[in-house]
């Protein structure tokens, strides 16, 4: 499949801010705004360009290949302790133990890649939904996961399921109005006007905002706390407002090249953020950063910088010499509009 423009464009915004929102500096203000879409529109994306044409075998094959082997792999490098692991000091013990939290995985223990685990598992029945039913009929089946996912978080849920099961309907749920949104190019350009833009952007700061400021609350692919019918509203008012912003800005090489490799960005961004933070610990600027909110924007912005530079060096040695470890032989860069 031709790689498409404004998808792209959106991808390399959805890794920055992921690559944001693991930064500890970032101003609470800035992580507010963009909370509600940096998941939720990459699952709108790859639900997009989601392609169920293949026999279930080839496609089961193809996702387990480029996103669960990797996730799995790099999930033991995290997950161990590597210089007790060369050093002979990993007792049979402990080695168990960290090797447990894997195979029970939740969210919020040891879970660096749990965003990918959530992408192959949802689109399982996303695949199921759109061989066997017609458009309105996996809408609302979908719907109806999307929406007992978020009863069960918001009044069930005593301890955090494994395998993201919470999550898992909720991203399947997004998945598919992107597929569907792709059937319906037509009225997608209809939308696409600025006398709507406007007002939805207006309607979006005042949603994050009066979530944050008066509730102290966050909207995100996870937290529901806002209320069913705020959650869809803020996600899908945030989904239109990057689906114009992408599809009306030019997508440059730079971009283009970030959005067709950001599982190289999302395995490797902690890893080397965290020699960025070594850095300014060391320097002992750390604390003096924390103190304001403009030297917190700084830090995030040289940070961005650092790693996004150093992840377009390693995206290129691994494109070229370990493509293995992403699933593929070379990443295409054909491109159309």
């Amino acid at each position: 499949m031709k790689r498409i423009k404004w998808v792209d464009l959106g991808k390399c915004i959805c890794i920055l801010f992921v690559m944001i929102s693991h930064m500890s500096y970032v101003p609470e203000l800035l992580r507010c705004l963009f909370k509600p879409v940096f998941l939720t529109f990459f699952f709108f994306l790859s639900g997009y360009v989601f392609n169920s044409d293949r026999p279930f075998p080839d496609f089961l094959r193809r996702r387990v290949r480029s996103i669960l082997l990797p996730a799995l792999l790099f999930s033991v490098v995290y997950l161990l302790d590597v210089r007790a692991l060369l050093s002979g000091a990993y007792s049979p013990g402990l080695l168990a133990a960290d090797l447990s939290r894997l195979l029970f995985q939740r969210r919020g223990e040891g879970d660096v890649l749990w965003f990918l685990y959530v992408n192959f598992l949802a689109s399982i029945p996303l695949y199921a939904v759109t061989r066997c039913m017609k458009e309105r009929g996996g809408l609302l089946l979908s719907f109806v996961g999307c929406q007992a996912s978020i009863v069960y978080v918001r009044h069930f849920m005593e301890r955090t399921p494994c395998w993201y099961i919470h999550i898992v309907f909720v991203a399947m749920f997004i998945m598919m109005c992107g597929y569907a949104c792709r059937n319906h190019e037509k009225e997608l350009i209809r939308v696409e006007k600025w006398e709507l833009f406007a007002p939805a952007a207006f309607l979006y700061l005042w949603l994050v905002l009066r979530a944050f400021y008066r509730d102290g609350l966050y909207v995100n692919i996870n937290e529901y706390g806002v209320g069913a019918i705020y959650w869809y509203l803020t996600v899908f008012t945030g989904i239109y407002i990057m689906i114009f912003i992408c599809r009306r800005c030019e997508c440059g090489r730079l971009t283009a090249y970030i959005g067709a490799n950001t599982i190289i960005f999302y395995l490797f961004h902690d890893r080397v953020r965290n020699v960025f933070d070594w850095g300014i610990r060391r320097a002992g600027l750390y604390q003096t950063v924390l103190g304001s909110q403009w030297a917190m924007l700084a830090c995030t912005v040289c940070s961005l910088v650092f790693v996004t530079s150093a992840l377009l060096v390693i995206s290129a040695c691994v494109n070229r010499y370990f493509p293995w470890l992403v699933g593929k032989r070379r990443i295409k860069t054909e491109i159309r509009q």
